[in-house]
């Protein structure tokens, strides 16, 4: 077994306390409650697909909430930027997010693990003017078919709130038209350096 299969098989959930301690500024600037958790059974693991919020401060209250309220680790499928950058991704990996390769979320799937996926990423969290709680998934449909296979039910989810959380002034639309994007679009460098939303 390689070690990161070993890292992502062996993982154990951090406490509640050391969770709360440190996503407390979060949730005393924006509180969050649940809605449905009754209907949600912790002893049939399953798929939850839900939408992005801006700049992606939905996930840490999920995660908390489904682990205090109904006993549920989620392990989150990560998009493959949060692995590059130092630091951050021992952040990422120490609350139980992996990279979102097939393999890896089919390995978690035979170990019966409940799974958090958001299809729109990172796209989805770096949403331009105008497309607050539109679902950005292009063709990421993947999870469908592991789901079918593996016999997991997939819950469909909403996070509400986080997209009035800021009022964009400055998106990707507007770094594409100013002179820095103009000139990194004519030397070819624009999609492939810089994270811009087509």
């Amino acid at each position: 077994m390689s070690e990161e299969s070993q890292d992502l098989t062996s993982f154990i959930p951090p406490s509640v306390e050391k969770i709360k301690k440190q996503i407390k500024a979060l949730n005393f600037w924006f509180p969050s409650s649940f809605h449905g958790l009754e209907n949600v059974d912790e002893s049939r693991p399953a798929l939850y697909v839900g939408n992005h919020t801006l700049l992606g401060h939905d996930v840490p209250p999920l995660i908390l909430g489904l682990y205090t309220q109904r006993n549920i680790f989620l392990r989150g499928v990560g998009d493959r930027v949060h692995f590059r950058v130092p630091v951050w991704k021992n952040l990422v990996k120490q609350y139980g997010a992996f990279e979102g390769t097939r393999s890896a979320t089919h390995q978690l799937m035979v170990q019966r693990e409940h799974i958090l996926i958001y299809p729109g990423g990172g796209r989805e969290v770096m949403k331009n003017k105008g497309e607050a709680y539109q679902l950005i998934w292009k063709n990421r449909f993947g999870f469908i078919e592991l789901a079918l296979e593996h016999g997991y039910d997939i819950i469909p989810f909403a996070a509400i709130g986080g997209e009035e959380m800021l009022d964009l002034k400055y998106d990707s639309n507007d770094f594409k038209k100013s002179l820095l994007g103009k000139g990194l679009k004519r030397v070819g460098l624009l999609k492939s350096y810089v994270c811009v939303n087509s």
